[in-house]
């Protein structure tokens, strides 16, 4: 530490040469220096007139590599939780304000961007930006034409309307037209997703779900994306539709009155990712609710009765498609290699043609046969079939059942440990303990931080995307998120 707080005066003391190459240097040194250590950056903080200092160079017009270098040490101190309330003062911020809105290169306003969301991501500080008009700063530079730093200011933007004021001073602003805009004209699936993530917040107030009401064909607009963007777009899609079927009759009778919304409904309850077809199964639950007469009057009762019945059958569908094991017979088996469902008859998968055997198929018989030829009996209260054999072990994690052979060390479904699942053949943990364990897991996933030990189902390589909202596991084979499509390079974490 002495050394570390001698190295720190130094560069300070370089820091007053009025030879800008001495400066950079001393500069390059203190990002190095504080770029890793958390204790580094206190020492700098503690230093008199470091701060100060800093904030001077960064605002310095004679040098842009001196006052990025300079932003990139504040940023660097920011990442500290008990220094981002000290360096949030009104002056840095109404700074920040005009690098954002005046600067000529897209790095300052990146690093100047990034530092703003790390200082509002404590409560205490996010009302300080409304009153500083940075909402308004982040609205007029994500209006103007597409730029390097664009996804940088929309991600300090989703970091500060989630306070109500700042979320009330973007609606005024204009933030849902701007936002709207973005997302018809943008062909970076990245920005659209981000921009859909925000208006959701928005609309989570009373004044932001008004404004999306009021949006000129939102309903068409939010089909579309439901129809063509990538998954956390459409997921975000599917949250704006369920706020506003929430709030207006006239939005439910919008989206009747479109022909292809059913099909689209149903294709993203089949193909779409876990959250988005929990949306799809919501928002046609919504549908069959409302009242058609009321909503349909004015077309006729054929046509109301018609509606009705095509969502009927399409209810009938999702809730089908989306529990199968309920449809299952004795002897119909699941293909290991993409997890569809199978009848008895079949030699091959129907969905990958993978052979039954070679496929790792594993038979529903086994697991949820009606009885017939003995058996026991899974924590689920499900009869086994003659295929149980000792030392099998069924999964108790949340509503997975699944049969596993007594080799494996973690189910072949889920993925849940065997330790933390097994329920042998007749009993185990409770379902209540094992729903903990796994969910626990699961929040460790959700960061990409390491828990302590390997993860059954992760292989080297693979890594977890940080993008707003996205948060998914990708293989190591993939360059871009499967579900919002981001980069590997830009969002990518190594698990």
């Amino acid at each position: 530490m002495a050394r570390a707080r001698g190295a720190i005066a130094e560069c300070l003391s370089e820091l007053q040469s009025e030879s800008h190459e001495n400066q950079q240097k001393a500069l390059l040194t203190l990002v190095s220096i504080t770029k890793v250590s958390p204790q580094n950056r206190n020492l700098l903080t503690q230093a008199d007139g470091a701060i100060s200092t800093l904030l001077s160079l960064s605002m310095s017009p004679s040098s842009t590599t001196t006052q990025l270098l300079a932003l990139s040490i504040l940023f660097n101190l920011s990442l500290n939780p008990n220094l981002k309330q000290s360096l949030a003062d009104m002056d840095t911020i109404l700074f920040l304000n005009s690098v954002i809105l005046s600067s000529t290169s897209a790095e300052p306003s990146r690093i100047a961007a990034s530092l703003l969301c790390s200082l509002a991501m404590i409560d205490k500080n996010k009302a300080k930006f409304g009153v500083a008009g940075t909402v308004e700063a982040l609205i007029k530079a994500i209006s103007k034409p597409r730029g390097p730093a664009s996804h940088h200011f929309l991600s300090t933007l989703a970091e500060l309307v989630q306070f109500h004021g700042n979320c009330t001073v973007a609606v005024r602003s204009g933030a849902v037209r701007v936002l709207i805009k973005l997302v018809e004209n943008s062909d970076c699936e990245d920005l659209a997703g981000t921009s859909l993530a925000i208006l959701c917040l928005l609309a989570r107030f009373e004044e932001g779900l008004t404004a999306l009401k009021e949006t000129d064909q939102i309903v068409p607009l939010m089909m579309d994306i439901l129809k063509g963007k990538c998954m956390l777009s459409k997921e975000g899609a599917a949250d704006i539709l369920l706020r506003l079927f929430d709030e207006s009759e006239g939005c439910i009778s919008d989206a009747l009155r479109l022909p292809e919304f059913s099909s689209v409904l149903a294709d993203l309850s089949v193909r779409g990712s876990v959250r988005a077809r929990e949306k799809a199964s919501l928002l046609m639950k919504k549908l069959m609710e409302a009242n058609m007469d009321d909503v349909y009057g004015d077309i006729g009762n054929k046509t109301t009765t018609y509606l009705q019945c095509s969502f009927c059958v399409l209810f009938i569908f999702i809730f089908i498609s989306s529990n199968p094991r309920k449809m299952s017979r004795p002897g119909d088996w699941n293909c290991r290699s993409c997890q569809h469902l199978n009848f008895q008859r079949r030699d091959s998968c129907q969905r990958c043609g993978e052979p039954r055997h070679s496929a790792g198929a594993h038979d529903f018989g086994s697991c949820f046969a009606s009885g017939r030829g003995g058996g026991g009996s899974s924590p689920f209260g499900l009869s086994t079939g003659p295929d149980v054999r000792p030392g099998d072990w069924y999964c108790n994690i949340g509503n997975c059942g699944a049969h596993n052979f007594a080799s494996r060390s973690s189910c072949f479904k889920c993925g849940a440990l065997k330790d933390e699942s097994s329920g042998g053949c007749g009993g185990g943990s409770s379902g209540f303990e094992a729903e903990y364990m796994m969910s626990s897991r699961l929040r460790g996933l959700s960061f990409g931080g390491a828990s302590g030990g390997s993860r059954s189902g992760w292989k080297s390589g693979d890594w977890i995307c940080t993008r707003l909202g996205c948060n998914e596991h990708n293989f190591a084979s993939r360059m871009e998120c499967f579900r919002c499509n981001a980069p590997r390079d830009i969002a990518g974490v190594a698990v």
